[in-house]
């Protein structure tokens, strides 16, 4: 059974209800278990002893570097479902302004989003994989003469990428990306694209 895309972040959720969010990008790399993401080889307490100066070698897991690559998650033609908050339970009802799952009608709610707020159920639909690839994003040391700090590898158009994804412009989807996955060091992404079923009978 295919696992559904599961969406929290508000930053796409009118793009998600409007339906003109047509890819998402995911890690396609996770912090070592062994070593909790530190990569110093010196503290990756299950390696072995290399030497007789006593000296460890790398992670057997992830060879020292405290990340390991992940494979993609879907590949092109799998049938997948949009969840938005799989995994909390309770109510299927939320905000469509705030995301936030509605209970029941209270003040605190009401008077963050109003007393005519709209809502939508958490299952939005059954999309079709059509494309997946991979990319890196980084961010440059500091200098005046670049437009942005930030960079992409593995595709032509920047502002396509933000636009697919339910950002209003590039700058929103790097503040988005480096304040969750510090673009300090270049990381790298799965893009996951998809047309809605019925966009074939188009």
């Amino acid at each position: 059974m295919i696992k559904p895309l599961n969406f929290t972040a508000k930053e796409v959720l009118h793009s998600l209800l409007d339906k003109s969010k047509t890819q998402t990008i995911r890690r396609s790399w996770k912090e070592c278990s062994i070593c909790n993401g530190i990569g110093k080889l010196e503290e990756c307490c299950p390696c072995q002893k290399a030497d007789i100066e006593n000296k460890y070698t790398k992670c057997s897991k992830c060879a020292g570097t405290g990340i390991i690559e992940k494979q993609p998650k879907y590949k092109a033609g799998d049938k997948v479902p949009l969840v938005w908050k799989f995994e909390e339970e309770g109510s299927v009802i939320y905000c469509c302004e705030c995301g936030k799952q509605i209970k029941r009608l209270d003040e605190d709610h009401t008077s963050s989003c109003g007393m005519e707020y709209e809502t939508f159920n958490k299952n939005l639909g059954t999309v079709i994989i059509t494309e997946v690839f991979e990319i890196e994003i980084g961010r440059t040391k500091i200098n005046p003469t670049l437009k942005s700090p930030y960079w992409i590898e593995g595709l032509d158009s920047i502002e396509d990428l933000a636009k697919r994804d339910g950002f209003k412009s590039v700058k929103k989807l790097f503040k988005y990306f480096n304040k969750n996955y510090d673009l300090s060091e270049p990381r790298k992404f799965w893009v996951y694209r998809w047309k809605r079923i019925g966009d074939f009978n188009a």
